[in-house]
């Protein structure tokens, strides 16, 4: 029985799992790993049931890799609602302008488009590397403007909508 030369206390379960099956693969000489697996397990819970002293054999590794792997990791707070809405009504059809789909999102056109109530839905239907090009150019527009330092999407979304609303 060979030595594994790989680190195993920085593997994960199914990672120790993948390469134990292949080195018993490999030793048996049979390439099918899922087939070895298998029957490594099937053998392992007939031995259990005949060896009391393998399954404890089997309790200690299970301990051991338990007491190995890092903390359990904590499933993450469910996702907060967003404003994203695909039911925006426009109440204003501009017949006149053009859209470019490669061009940042102009506040002042969603505000005419959507209204006031439907702006930040409107806004929120951009991804932020877009509504950070629209920041660029309300800036260029607006010298004075900028939104708060290290700003999140949702300030991207309220500058925007604040320029908007206070220059119509």
């Amino acid at each position: 029985m060979s030595a594994t030369t790989v680190d195993n206390t920085k593997l994960t379960v199914q990672q120790r799992s993948q390469q134990s099956a292949e080195e018993i693969a490999a030793q048996l000489g049979i390439e099918n790993v899922k087939l070895v697996s298998a029957a490594v397990l099937e053998a392992a819970l007939q031995e259990m049931h005949q060896n009391q002293d393998f399954e404890q054999r089997v309790k200690s590794v299970c301990d051991r890799l338990q007491a190995s792997q890092s903390k359990p990791r904590k499933t993450p707070p469910p996702k907060k609602a967003s404003l994203h809405n695909t039911n925006l009504i426009p109440i204003h059809f501009a017949q006149t302008h053009h859209f470019d789909l490669a061009a940042p999102p102009d506040p002042f056109f969603l505000l005419d488009l959507y209204g006031a109530d439907q702006l930040m839905a409107a806004l929120d239907e951009y991804s932020t590397p877009f509504l950070k090009k629209s920041v660029t150019v309300i800036k260029e527009r607006f010298p004075g403007k900028k939104p708060k330092p290290k700003a999140t999407r949702e300030d991207i979304i309220n500058f925007l909508a604040e320029v908007a609303l206070a220059n119509k």
